[in-house]
């Protein structure tokens, strides 16, 4: 991690306290040059104001600041280290130095050059922010936190720094929590997830890490947390992932209730019926799952995904014939929608019209060429209409994409059975035995 480049209260040219120098006017129009963003003409000031007053640090401080913001850090170093050398207790000018360093990569340098404004200033909440930084790229975890801690305490809640500070902070407790999270310490994970939630803004991506690990650790604050960061972000894609999510961990109950609010609340909103449904076919309520589909269709008739979603119920309550028309209205309002197209397919074969099936498994897998499963359906079917050559393709794609299926070694023996290369039957029979044991 690299110190983020914090120009807070590092411009203000504190002039020397001690009264020995005071600023002249080529000095005080680079200062208005700078803070006009007029950099180029700010420098020429400064050098022509250190020609004349060759030991002022408050000059060689902004000049560092010009050839910092110019790109120039290395130049930029050597004047801060003058400014220091003239006046060691010139907080700012150790701060922005450490800045550079952070910025390089060079940690250490920063973390001294930090410690050694602590000396001058101890209560100095910036110093102890930059200090985070530098301590969090040697991956000092524990003592950047308590540098921010520190901030956080020596900063007005209302400032920038102390605003820095609080973000830094729980970015730290994210980073640790990630960490946990994937030497599998899910306890210590949520741990650091809850503390980070007292620094960091509520956001959508966050609250799905923390209702995700609630989730695993089968917390029932996860649905909670998981509708929160779906309301701050209430797209029909962001409430369509909670579902299926839910559904992943098989929280079936939990996403009936949730989508029934939902509909209740906006009882002409398609996406929530649609959603109701799929929670009620999840649950095995069947019937159920049908009639918010209907009504999803009652709402929006032109709606290609109700009329797939009623067509597809119908198919896997052993209707197809009934729900072929819904499939067919399914496909003329959205011809490349793959779900209907792999349905229509479906509906197709278990009428035994294999011929007719073929055209729609063939653009469902063009579409989607990398789902397992059309492509193992389009070998089957291939294979079934004795097309060995589109087989093959398509199985073949399929072991690319999932190597231990044991299904498409299956149907590759069954294929090279057919095309009389026993050799390759053997093997691929081999595969699928193996594969199989292996899951017993």
């Amino acid at each position: 991690m690299v110190c983020r480049v914090l120009l807070i209260c590092l411009f203000t040219p504190a002039i020397s306290s001690s009264g020995q120098i005071s600023p002249g006017k080529d000095y005080l129009h680079a200062t208005d040059l700078f803070k006009a963003g007029k950099y180029q003409e700010a420098e020429m000031k400064l050098r022509d104001a250190l020609q004349g007053q060759p030991e002022f640090p408050e000059a060689y401080y902004l000049l560092g600041q010009v050839l910092a913001m110019t790109g120039r850090p290395v130049e930029a170093e050597g004047s801060l280290l003058t400014a220091v050398q003239l006046r060691p207790n010139f907080v700012q000018a150790r701060q922005l130095l450490a800045m550079l360093y952070c910025e390089r990569k060079e940690y250490v340098a920063a973390k001294d050059t930090l410690h050694k404004a602590l000396e001058f200033d101890p209560e100095n909440g910036l110093s102890y922010l930059y200090l985070g930084n530098a301590l969090e790229g040697l991956n000092d975890n524990l003592e950047a936190m308590s540098a921010y801690e520190r901030a956080l305490r020596s900063t007005d809640d209302h400032s920038e720094s102390h605003s820095k500070a609080k973000t830094s902070l729980g970015l730290l407790h994210l980073k640790l929590a990630t960490s946990h999270s994937e030497n599998s310490q899910l306890k210590r994970s949520i741990q650091e997830l809850e503390k980070a939630q007292e620094f960091l803004p509520p956001s959508p991506e966050f609250l799905n890490l923390l209702g995700a690990a609630y989730l695993k650790a089968d917390d029932p604050r996860a649905v909670p947390v998981l509708r929160q960061a779906a309301e701050l972000n209430p797209t029909d894609e962001a409430w369509e992932k909670l579902g299926k999510t839910l559904a992943g961990y098989h929280k079936f109950d939990e996403a009936v209730d949730l989508f029934e609010s939902k509909v209740m609340q906006y009882p002409r909103a398609e996406a929530f019926r649609i959603l109701l449904g799929a929670a009620y076919w999840d649950k095995a309520d069947y019937f159920k799952a049908l009639n918010q589909y209907e009504q999803a269709r009652t709402l929006n008739p032109n709606s290609a995904k109700a009329n797939y979603l009623i067509g597809s119920a119908h198919l896997e309550m052993g209707n197809a014939a009934a729900g072929q028309p819904f499939l067919e209205a399914a496909l003329k309002l959205d011809p490349e929608l793959v779900p209907a197209n792999v349905a229509m397919a479906a509906t197709l074969m278990q009428r035994g019209r294999n011929h007719e099936a073929l055209k729609f498994l063939e653009k469902a897998s063009l579409k989607n060429p990398a789902d397992v499963g059309i492509q193992l359906k389009l070998g089957q079917l291939c294979l079934d209409l004795e097309h060995y050559d589109e087989s093959l393709h398509a199985l073949k794609a399929a072991e690319r994409l999932s190597p231990n299926e044991k299904k498409v070694h299956y149907l590759l023996g069954r294929l090279y059975t057919a095309t009389k290369q026993e050799e390759l039957a053997r093997k691929e029979f081999a595969i699928f035995k193996s594969l199989e044991a292996r899951r017993k």
